[in-house]
């Protein structure tokens, strides 16, 4: 197929609704950027535990020490060191309309799978100030029936082993299945939505060191985010910046227009080092999905528009 120009941004068009995208987040505010309407102080989509304790704080890039993986903003859970005390944010609130922010669960509807990113700064390593090892950090879910019953059908905690990570983001992946589900007993009514909680719970009161969580995502289904599906791999420019302009080809944080368009452009002119991104015909989860395959093809463009489509995490 000749690549040109022509029609093409019908094309990408195309592809991003007639072929199946990666998986999609169900999570509002994943990254944390946006101010809750009403309460401009938290990202919407999220509450402290416990409230507007200053252990649990929403942070900006330009805060001193703040740590924050894309945009601009990310949320910090701090030390509990002279109290005891589970820390944390929760989706388990509600909007200005009285919608719940929680994801919708399906009762067996497929597994659910829940990846993020944490960092640990140098310096700021978690661990006990008296020897303890009795600290949990990690995420929490809770399975909720549906208001106004919104009892807890029941909880699992997912820490992590990590009590370091020098300032790097690290990726996590969680995986609640239909069977670990099953395996509780059958207790109608179903759960009907999960609640998502990046938590440390210092049980003894006397810990340190602080943790920074960004770019979270929730599908049921399907996985969360495939490890290639970062806000770098589509965030490929500066919106804005023109062939020679300062941040052409420089990522800004942000997925728009200017990045597919500059995609295009070396998809057209078949730039292996920007444009090839995948093997032709593999779909999600086969050998090759992911990985150059030293031609350029449809699949790249329709990887590519997939990726643009789905945004940043």
């Amino acid at each position: 197929m000749k690549r040109t120009l022509t029609g093409l941004a019908a094309i990408a068009a195309g592809l991003a609704f007639a072929q199946p995208a990666l998986a999609q987040n169900s999570l509002t505010n994943p990254g944390f950027e946006d101010p809750d309407p009403f309460f401009p102080t938290d990202p919407e989509g999220w509450g402290q535990i416990p409230f507007a304790d200053s252990r649990v704080q929403w942070v900006d890039i330009g805060d001193a020490g703040a740590q924050v993986r894309t945009g601009n903003k990310s949320i910090m859970v701090d030390a509990a060191a002279t109290a005891v005390t589970f820390l944390g944010w929760t989706t388990n609130i509600f909007d200005g309309g009285g919608v719940l922010y929680d994801p919708v669960y399906v009762h067996q509807g497929g597994d659910l799978y829940v990846s993020g990113y944490y960092n640990i700064p140098t310096g700021s390593e978690l661990g006990p100030v008296g020897g303890s090892p009795n600290d949990v950090v990690g995420i929490k879910l809770e399975l909720r029936r549906v208001p106004p019953d919104f009892s807890i059908y029941h909880a699992w905690e997912f820490p992590f082993t990590d009590v370091g990570t020098d300032g790097a983001w690290v990726r996590f992946d969680i995986v609640l299945t239909d069977a670990m589900v099953a395996a509780i007993g059958d207790f109608p009514p179903y759960a009907e939505s999960v609640t998502i909680l990046p938590f440390r719970w210092d049980i003894d009161g006397d810990s340190q060191g602080t943790i920074f969580f960004d770019d979270l995502c929730v599908n049921q289904g399907g996985p969360a985010c495939p490890e290639s599906v970062a806000c770098s791999a589509a965030d490929l420019t500066t919106q804005g910046a023109g062939t020679g302009d300062p941040g052409f080809g420089v990522p800004d944080g942000l997925i728009t227009g200017a990045d597919l368009q500059y995609y295009v452009n070396f998809w057209v002119a078949g730039d292996l080092a920007i444009a090839d991104l995948t093997t032709q015909g593999a779909g999600i989860g086969d050998p090759g999905f992911g990985v150059p395959d030293g031609l350029i093809t449809g699949a790249d463009i329709q990887f590519y528009v997939n990726l643009w489509v789905l945004g940043c995490p």
